[in-house]
């Protein structure tokens, strides 16, 4: 029984897994662009580059929880 169900559930966490790095490394990608992007404006004013970017961000976490509480709501 093992050696049937624990090599295929192996493979696929570690498919679950690669496929979470790959979403990581895009979206890290894509923050050093944003930020390669807005460091022209960072040597005038440093502090509202790096505000706009931590409200961007941390919009889109909030965005994302309040979608999965109300998917997973219990009424």
């Amino acid at each position: 029984f093992v050696d049937s169900i624990a090599i295929p559930l192996f493979g696929f966490n570690v498919g679950i897994e690669l496929g979470q790095l790959v979403v990581l490394a895009f979206a890290g990608l894509l923050l050093a662009g944003l930020d390669r992007l807005l460091s022209g404006r960072a040597a005038q004013v440093p502090w509202r580059a790096y505000r706009w970017r931590v409200v961007g961000v941390s919009a889109a976490v909030a965005l994302v929880a309040a979608r999965m509480a109300v998917e997973r709501r219990p009424w």
